[in-house]
């Protein structure tokens, strides 16, 4: 009796080692996953079969049990991969190796010319910044080519990109091996279609000749981990190429539960945002850029151990200060000293911010005045009104213009001690502020002009404390909640939020909005109001 089962492929995934399938994206696929990929692709043995990178041939096995004599053909760039794949080939169908239509071939630089009827398979996940150098220079003119870059030049070649290797294997694949109105049905990372960043390239969906990848249906299997040693999460993504765009709202099913996908915002790349049917109509009013800009903290640039102090004592002007010498990756030289009382601010953290509450847990040396045009004191500056600051700053000048944070966003005509997003919106009085890192939207409000927030909260400036009030009771409610758990990756809620989110600018004047202000917790009711929504949220 042939023998469809993929025996061989988990002795071989136990071979590798965790860091080399980090580099390579090689996970094991599972019998189960491979069959879910061919029922969601159509696929019941007739049409031929491509997976270009089979690895040991768990999704040709697959296809194989549907059909006797199904045309299946598999590309693989491991030698030790494509033999065990070609073995069980001739163990399942009871052929001659030499007959396998199975091939060492590198299917994202070297296609090939054939076309298939369907194009299954798992591509390697491995993110743009943990390829190695000459990689990278091998596939970033692939990358260009199908417009996935976010970046050009230095940041490029550094790792600023953040896409997918996997996301350039489904703009090839799709390109180069599927037949026109072709099925393409992959397991990708779920994150290429809601991250904020690096997926926007792939969310394109354009193919060159005025072709497109339309997606047909996804589902995603929630917290379920498909591959052990990968937390990111899976999905399977199927697709076509067409002459028109991807039409939304886009079937999706989210571990058992029926959902729809649409673009959170109009714009190009967008991430989608995935809520239960029915609820499109409250997103699509909900959607929309607010009047409110909201920025990262100030960004210590890897010298938290030289910026971020214990305030030991005040005399005189004067704060005493000790380094957090082991705060962050790099460690200091810890050190005290007395330095003038106006650059010492209290520091807010991530994890000192809750839902309506903020308080300040450490303090940061921050030589930089409230209006500050996003420029650090000069150093005549620092040497005619802060001459203990600077001398402070001299003992680790060689290790601050050594920082990657440094040679990337400033000059040497910039001091050592420069911050990034650090500017005079760092210090308004009344702001609102909540946490990048935390599992839902969870905002508080921050009126207090000598405490400065860190780059793991976003910031948001506001007129007054009234109007920062009104915005985080609107940004607290569970619409709002609903609306950015519907689109971002968790511990992902970043400045996004008021670009994709309508929310509307302080008006003192409007009785709803003084409501708001004056609500604090007891907000969820008026903003329904505020959105024109039903009981129910996105």
């Amino acid at each position: 009796m042939p023998e469809f089962l993929d025996t061989l492929g988990p002795v071989y995934q136990q071979s590798i080692s965790a860091e080399e399938r980090r580099k390579t994206g090689q996970f094991y696929t599972p019998g189960w996953l491979a069959d879910m990929v061919l029922d969601a692709a159509g696929y019941d043995g007739s049409g031929t079969l491509i997976d270009p990178a089979c690895g040991s041939g768990v999704f040709l096995l697959r296809a194989l049990a549907r059909r006797a004599g199904a045309v299946v053909a598999g590309y693989e760039t491991n030698p030790i991969a494509l033999e065990i794949a070609r073995s069980q080939w001739v163990r399942a169908t009871g052929g001659d190796a030499d007959h396998a239509d199975i091939g060492l071939r590198d299917s994202i630089c070297d296609p090939g010319q054939r076309r298939f009827d369907f194009v299954v398979g798992n591509p390697p996940w491995v993110n743009w910044r943990n390829l190695d150098y000459e990689s990278r220079a091998r596939l970033a003119p692939v990358f260009q080519r199908y417009g996935l870059f976010p970046h050009r030049g230095l940041r490029a070649r550094l790792g600023a990109g953040m896409d997918d290797l996997s996301a350039v294997a489904t703009y090839v694949w799709a390109d180069c091996l599927a037949r026109e109105d072709g099925r393409i049905a992959l397991v990708l990372p779920q994150a290429l279609l809601q991250s904020a960043g690096g997926g926007a390239g792939f969310r394109r969906f354009e193919l060159p000749g005025g072709r497109f990848l339309r997606v047909l249906s996804v589902r995603d299997f929630g917290a379920r981990q498909c591959f052990p040693g990968a937390a990111t999460r899976a999905a399977i993504v199927v697709m076509t190429v067409s002459q028109g765009r991807t039409v939304f709202p886009v079937p999706y099913i989210r571990g058992d539960a029926e959902c729809v996908a649409m673009p959170v915002s109009p714009e190009c790349g967008a991430p989608w945002a995935i809520v239960r049917h029915g609820l499109a109509g409250s997103l699509e009013r909900m959607r929309g850029e607010s009047a409110y800009r909201a920025r990262v903290g100030i960004h210590s640039g890897g010298a938290a151990g030289v910026f971020w102090v214990d305030v030991l004592e005040r005399s005189g002007g004067l704060s005493r200060i000790a380094n957090r010498a082991n705060a962050g990756r790099n460690k200091f030289e810890q050190v005290e000293a007395w330095v003038e009382a106006p650059l010492v601010r209290r520091l807010l953290r991530g994890r000192d911010v809750e839902r309506c509450k903020a308080e300040a847990s450490a303090h940061i040396v921050l030589p930089y005045e409230a209006r500050n045009g996003g420029k650090a004191l000069s150093e005549s500056a620092m040497r005619t009104n802060y001459p203990r600051a600077l001398e402070y700053f001299e003992r680790f000048r060689a290790a601050l213009t050594r920082r990657a944070h440094y040679l990337h966003h400033f000059s040497e005509k910039d001091p050592p001690w420069s911050l990034y997003n650090t500017g005079d919106y760092t210090f308004v009085r009344d702001r609102v502020v909540w946490r990048e890192q935390s599992s839902e939207l969870r905002a508080a409000v921050l009126s207090d002009p000598d405490i400065v927030a860190d780059a793991k909260l976003t910031v948001v400036a506001c007129e007054s404390e009234p109007e920062a009030h009104y915005l985080a009771a609107v940004l607290n409610s569970s619409a709002a909640r609903a609306f950015v758990e519907s689109y971002a990756i968790r511990t992902q809620i970043s400045t996004h939020v008021l670009r994709y989110m309508a929310v509307p600018l302080f008006d003192p004047t409007n009785p709803l909005h003084a409501r708001l202000a004056a609500s604090r917790d007891d907000n969820d009711a008026l903003a329904r109001e505020l959105w024109g929504l039903a009981d129910e949220t996105p």
